[in-house]
């Protein structure tokens, strides 16, 4: 009895066993998430610059592509009228002139002794379209043609065209913010338009883009 008492006395006892789990402090946590948040931060910050942008960027496109159309139209149009048959404006910008055309893109019309016959009146215009300042374009057609190239004292007011049933033709792709035409025989052009691409009110709110036109016609007809 003695002998097994004394072995459960001096019996050496287990080694505790240690957890090989590890926590986090606070810390660290605070460490964490504050290094999460500038990577967050950072990668907004390239893809709301990326957005804008390509959207700065085509509404460049666009407004270079509508800026273009309307000064070849005008300049195409022009070309085809007579020095004597010219009018321009300052207060408000307008451009007045005669043409020979049946139709905006209609063909000439001769009499038979094969005189051109000029058929109506046109008209370039800063006017207002879906609430915002445009390009405007009027055309009223004469009563009959005529042989002779109409006279410039003869081109009714602006008031009269803008009045007019012929069709209107507007530059909606951007917003024109000036127009002159000076002279008559050989007509200096100048329009600027100005576009706002739609970009996010997040990123890049007040952007505006520019383009300026500037063209010299000589009416020959």
């Amino acid at each position: 009895m003695r002998m097994a008492a004394a072995r459960r006395l001096y019996s050496p006892t287990r080694p505790e066993r240690r957890s090989t789990q590890t926590g986090v402090t606070l810390v660290e946590v605070i460490v964490y998430c504050f290094m999460l948040g500038l990577l967050v931060a950072a990668i907004y910050s390239v893809l709301t610059g990326s957005v804008t942008y390509y959207l700065v960027g085509a509404n460049a496109i666009q407004l270079q592509q509508c800026a273009a159309s309307a000064a070849t139209r005008v300049t195409r149009e022009l070309a085809e009228s007579d020095p004597g048959s010219v009018v321009t404006t300052s207060t408000p910008p307008s451009l007045i002139f005669a043409s020979p055309r049946t139709s905006p893109y209609g063909t000439y019309a001769y009499n038979s002794n094969g005189n051109l016959l000029w058929q109506g009146w046109v008209c370039y215009s800063i006017g207002s379209a879906n609430g915002a300042p445009a390009l405007l374009r009027r055309e009223l057609m004469l009563a009959s043609p005529v042989s002779a190239p109409p006279a410039a004292s003869s081109a009714p007011s602006l008031a009269t065209l803008n009045g007019s049933t012929g069709p209107a033709v507007s530059w909606t792709g951007f917003s024109v913010s000036s127009f002159s035409a000076t002279g008559t025989s050989l007509v200096q052009l100048t329009f600027t338009a100005t576009g706002n691409p739609s970009v996010p009110n997040w990123h890049g709110a007040g952007i505006v883009n520019s383009v300026q036109v500037q063209t010299s016609v000589h009416p020959h007809n």
